[in-house]
């Protein structure tokens, strides 16, 4: 089957179940597929590549399998409805933009192995209210919770890099422009 048949029949479907012995999700393989709302990833996906899911605007869970490490750049850009992501526990790098716009997903439990953030990883990302924060991170880019509106509150967490705190959480705001974010920097 061609690129352009599949499309045409991706453009109508609103659950996929890929199966076993997929390994790779290319490229924009699923970018702008409107309609999917959910998509079940087999335990053998090994990577996903850059915005892979990129404007499903209309995708709301996804469970990503224990071997993915890494959430490439826009992968999930702009999937709207997106509510719930479960990353594996063995998670390391969350890439720029990775989601960028996502504008209902409320809350994000970042696994222990994770070291690095790309730049606007969360940007505008309205519901997000909490984060959980892990140990190990070294590695933050700019803007990551910018128009993070709804984010409140952060776990007591040391900032091992020299990056300053306010390029990281740069654009986090209440509605009302007041105090939005309670960041507690261990001595």
């Amino acid at each position: 089957m061609d690129k352009k048949t599949l499309r045409e029949r991706l453009d109508n479907i609103d659950r996929i179940e890929l199966p076993q012995g997929v390994q790779i999700i290319e490229r924009e393989a699923f970018a702008d597929c409107v309609v999917m709302q959910s998509i079940e990833l087999p335990d053998t996906i090994q990577k996903l590549e850059a915005s892979a899911f990129e404007n499903c605007v209309k995708l709301i869970r996804v469970k990503l399998p224990q071997s993915v490490k890494t959430i490439p750049k826009s992968c999930f850009k702009r999937c709207m409805a997106l509510q719930e992501v479960i990353l594996s526990n063995d998670m390391n790098r969350v890439e720029d933009m990775a989601f960028y716009g996502c504008r209902r997903l409320n809350g994000v439990t970042l696994p222990d192995t994770l070291a690095y953030m790309g730049d606007m990883a969360f940007y505008g990302c309205e519901r997000l209210e909490n984060v959980h924060f892990p140990s190990q991170i070294t590695s933050f880019g700019r803007l990551v919770f910018q128009k993070c509106t709804k984010l409140e509150d952060i776990p007591d967490y040391q900032i091992s890099t020299e990056k300053k705190a306010q390029d990281i959480f740069d654009g986090v705001y209440h509605e009302n422009d007041s105090n939005v974010i309670n960041l507690v920097i261990p001595d």
